[in-house]
């Protein structure tokens, strides 16, 4: 019996060892897992306070990022309404300096063109004027009247008058740009044309000048290809014989030896397109 309850005994407090050690480990695993979920609750404590301070920096950051997006927004305004105010002026200073060129093209124009007819004007009356002379040299009674006045005058047209006994002649140039008759002899041996721009030079390439003498004598000259006048400059047409051949102030018309003698007479520069430019008009008046 003593030798049963010494085993009995020694199992009772092996188990017992158990026990404690047991309950050991489980207080232990307890403890740390105290420890380890007071460290959790820490963690997500920081993690909570972290998300906070994130958050309102972001409100902080999404209320600095939606002034900036309305600062943007009045500048950009205000810029396109400057840039549009800019465009308006602009587009009135462009139309505005159009126009002042467009006037000074016109003035120019029209004193180059009352330039040349005045030019034209003199030449006829000194030709007129010489021709009196040796008429009254030669015997032959000759009176002239050269009738011209600034309210009469047009930039378009000069007008010669001039008589013969009881017969009157007229004589009217008109042109549609630069390019005029500047000379017309009445003995048929020459026409002159006359660039009275400044600063163009003019292409003359296959041009024409018509002459028409009395409704039915047609004489018609074409300028050589690539022909060009100067700007200020002129170009004298000779009838074959009698004048050389200088181009390009002297060119001659070899077709015929003279452009025509009448008392009615038109003289006409056409493009090579057959568009009128110039005319000079001759007619005799009852």
């Amino acid at each position: 019996m003593t030798s049963l309850a010494v085993t009995l005994t020694l199992l009772l407090w092996l188990q017992l060892q158990e026990m404690v050690e047991l309950t050991s480990r489980k207080t232990t695993d307890k403890v740390a897992a105290q420890d380890e979920a007071k460290r959790g609750r820490d963690k997500l404590g920081n993690v909570n306070n972290e998300i906070m301070r994130l958050k309102n920096e972001n409100a902080n950051l999404e209320g600095r990022v939606q002034e900036l997006e309305k600062m943007v927004e009045n500048e950009t305004r205000d810029f396109s309404s400057r840039v549009s105010q800019r465009d308006t002026e602009l587009e009135a200073m462009q139309q505005q300096m159009a126009a002042q060129l467009y006037e000074l093209k016109e003035l120019m124009d029209t004193k180059l063109r009352l330039d040349a007819e005045i030019a034209a004007y003199r030449r006829l009356l000194e030709g007129e004027e010489h021709r009196m002379v040796q008429k009254s040299s030669a015997g032959g009674r000759y009176s002239s009247q050269a009738q011209m006045s600034m309210g009469d005058y047009s930039p378009h047209a000069a007008k010669f008058v001039a008589s013969e006994s009881s017969s009157k002649t007229t004589f009217q140039r008109s042109s549609k740009g630069p390019i005029s008759f500047a000379e017309v002899s009445l003995d048929g041996k020459f026409i002159t044309l006359e660039n009275t721009s400044k600063l163009k030079d003019l292409t003359l390439d296959s041009w024409k000048v018509k002459r028409v003498v009395d409704d039915g004598q047609e004489k018609l000259f074409t300028f050589p290809q690539r022909f060009i006048l100067k700007a200020g400059k002129t170009v004298k047409i000779w009838a074959n014989g009698q004048g050389a051949y200088r181009p390009p102030v002297e060119l001659v018309f070899t077709e015929s030896n003279s452009w025509g003698i009448g008392l009615n007479i038109t003289t006409t520069l056409l493009t090579d397109k057959d568009e009128e430019r110039a005319t000079h008009v001759q007619k005799a008046l009852p």
